[in-house]
């Protein structure tokens, strides 16, 4: 099984020949790969006769296995093609028809296979001849380092308050900290320290609105600032979606009820950092949140969590809910707060 770290080394190396299979329920570092590999299997004067791209579901796996076995046309003296088929997971089912090609792959052929939220491949799929990476979930105590390498392989350093901020803003979605990593370095100078306040106004998070500063808020049972912030969210749905809103919530509700259930054992903070998995370096914000803790019983932490995940099934339709973005915000804030 092949590493990440490997992989890109060789793929920017263009050492790229073979057939590839990445799957798993991290979709961020697939869609990684697979875009490198794009980028650098073929010159650009070769990607319109030789490199060929397709979707799962549009599929007729006997004509793909056909195209993998046909060497292409190329004015270079070693012929390549590229062959990527992204989405996979939708043709599985009959993919067995290009079993017979992965047993026997052509030296000219780059076949790419891309399945996304896959656990796990078919038990009979060849891949003895094949590079294959799975794509784990990232844990929350791997961000920090995670956000570190981005920045370092860019030639930056980050300070650990900016690495927080950057994950109680936007969590493990890799792809949107991925992607405003890069916006961030084309203007800040490399032999500068990223800062809290750099990724605040790099990553479009106002401080007064930030979202730690909302479960803060919420925290404190601050009505006032509460339905300040909320409001400011109402007028950016798009930037504030419910989905994030509501994770975040949930995620500081679940922290919170952690703490409670630790103080009751006189359990010490870094000690329940280790058991629920946070890395040592974010020990101070569980300090943090202690101070919350007063300010609600286990049993309206409780309350909170299961509101948060009926509201969460009333916006996805699940519970036949008709309510407004605002209205829904609003009324499920009430109750936690109340």
């Amino acid at each position: 099984m092949a590493t990440l770290e490997d992989l890109v080394k060789n793929i920017k190396k263009k050492e790229i020949k073979g057939t590839y299979i990445f799957y798993g329920e991290e979709p961020f570092f697939i869609d990684y790969l697979a875009d490198l590999i794009t980028e650098n299997a073929l010159e650009e004067s070769e990607r319109s006769f030789c490199q060929n791209v397709f979707y799962g579901r549009d599929v007729n796996m006997a004509s793909m296995r056909d195209l993998c076995m046909t060497v292409p046309m190329s004015f270079t003296s070693n012929p390549r093609q590229l062959v990527v088929i992204r989405e996979a997971q939708d043709c599985a089912k009959k993919m067995d028809i290009l079993y017979r090609y992965l047993e026997k792959p052509l030296d000219s052929t780059i076949l790419v296979l891309v399945f996304k939220n896959t656990k796990s491949l078919e038990r009979k799929m060849p891949t003895k001849l094949a590079t294959v990476f799975k794509s784990e979930l990232l844990k929350e105590k791997d961000m920090p380092k995670w956000i570190q390498n981005e920045f370092k392989s860019a030639g930056y350093t980050i300070q650990t308050e900016a690495v927080q901020t950057i994950i109680e803003y936007s969590g493990t979605n890799l792809e949107r900290i991925h992607n405003e990593i890069g916006k961030l370095i084309i203007s800040h100078p490399a032999e500068k320290p990223i800062t809290s306040q750099d990724i605040q106004q790099s990553f479009g998070i106002m401080k007064d609105y930030a979202i730690f500063d909302f479960t803060a808020a919420i925290g404190e049972k601050n009505a006032k600032t509460i339905f300040k912030i909320l409001d400011y969210y109402i007028k950016n749905e798009k930037t504030w979606p419910f989905e994030l809103l509501v994770g975040n919530i949930f995620s500081f509700f679940k922290t919170l009820y952690q703490i409670k259930l630790a103080q009751r054992i006189n359990k010490s903070m870094p000690n329940l950092a280790a058991d629920i998995g946070k890395a040592p370096n974010a020990v101070w914000l569980l300090d943090k949140q202690q101070k919350y803790t007063h300010k609600y019983t286990l049993a309206q932490i409780e309350n909170a969590l299961t509101t948060l995940a009926e509201y969460d099934m009333r916006r996805k339709g699940m519970a036949g809910s008709t309510l407004s973005y605002r209205d829904i915000l609003f009324e499920m804030i009430l109750k936690i707060i109340s």
